[in-house]
């Protein structure tokens, strides 16, 4: 496994998209302000009970979020001067606790040092191309994974048509990215649906709304869509950011592996632009690093407790929460060295 540097802060982490991710928070969860309950917040939810039962007694807890609110793939981490206020705005919220969510771990001294729990959660995968996005792809993956990925790409092209549609012109396909988005919360058992059409208008709409575009795949003999996929493009940072994706998987061979092509895709179209970081998002990081992911940064929440007797579940879970980072970082690297 590479770990390779980038200093591009990409468009879904840029200060001024918090005001954005703010709004769809609160419209998420139906509350005037960032304030809630812990058990009700899915990104929290789904990871804290996979871990152990015995987490939903945290469920009550209120949280007020701050910063990032989970839609943007990772949290800058505070400034120094920046932390007690943010403390002071969970205070004065009468919230439990504040929640800073999906911080890299490894820029979050100021959060530690000022008396958060860290919880490790999710680990964002990157692909960052070293020139041509080919020759980059066979140096991560050896050549039988590369070739076996390009095979995959072909087969699925003689099938089906992939396009980018971006601002204005992508929020026509809303209802199509919808119906297939919501495939993958009944796959995963989600109780919200954090990019409901009205939310995904609300995103388009918005100062982030040009830069952000659905991503398709259509049976070529019919013209129906079977995969979609959300993401945005930044030029300045020569990123893309896949977000959501959704797949018909009833209308979709087994043999045939539409995640796999729609990123090769992906790599292929934002290449030609001159992309060179691709963000793969949160979650399955080995699957990722068999599509040529090779850089991982390990997320944590950071929890203030306002209120102390959160402060042993929150130990608790962060106990857990660490045992299972290192077990995927230690399988991460098993896999990055074993090609």
């Amino acid at each position: 496994m590479r770990m390779i540097s980038c200093a591009s802060v990409p468009l879904f982490e840029a200060a001024d998209a918090d005001i954005v991710f703010r709004r769809l928070f609160c419209a998420l969860y139906g509350s005037a302000e960032p304030n809630v309950a812990l058990g009700r917040i899915i990104h929290w939810a789904n990871v804290a009970h996979g871990l152990s039962a015995s987490t939903t007694a945290l469920d009550d807890c209120v949280a007020h979020v701050p910063s990032g609110y989970f839609y943007a793939p990772q949290t800058a981490a505070p400034v120094p001067d920046q932390v007690p206020s943010l403390i002071e705005q969970g205070g004065d919220a009468r919230a439990d606790v504040t929640l800073i969510p999906v911080v890299d771990r490894a820029k979050a001294a100021t959060l530690r040092d000022a008396k958060f729990i860290e919880l490790p959660w999710f680990v964002e995968s990157r692909f960052i191309s070293e020139g041509d996005v080919h020759a980059s792809l066979r140096a991560q993956l050896g050549g039988d994974r590369y070739r076996r990925l390009r095979k995959q790409a072909r087969k699925a092209d003689a099938e089906y048509a992939f396009s980018i549609h971006w601002g204005e012109s992508a929020k026509a396909w809303i209802p199509t990215f919808d119906r297939l988005h919501r495939q993958n919360l009944a796959k995963y058992g989600h109780r919200s649906n954090h990019f409901a059409p009205s939310l995904v208008e609300m995103l388009f709409d918005s100062p982030l709304g040009a830069r952000v575009g659905i991503a398709l795949q259509t049976v070529r003999a019919t013209g129906e869509a079977v995969q979609a996929c959300l993401l945005a493009h930044d030029d300045h940072a020569r990123m893309i950011s896949l977000i959501v994706h959704g797949i018909d998987h009833d209308r979709v061979p087994r043999d045939q592996n539409l995640y796999a092509s729609t990123i090769y895709d992906v790599y292929c179209w934002g290449a030609e632009r001159g992309v060179r970081v691709f963000s793969l998002g949160r979650g399955a990081p080995n699957v990722k690093a068999s599509l040529g992911a090779n850089v991982f940064r390990p997320l944590a929440n950071y929890v203030f407790p306002h209120q102390p007797q959160w402060t042993p579940q929150l130990l608790q879970l962060r106990a857990l929460a660490e045992a299972a980072m290192q077990a995927t970082m230690a399988s991460l690297l098993q896999t990055g060295n074993g090609r």
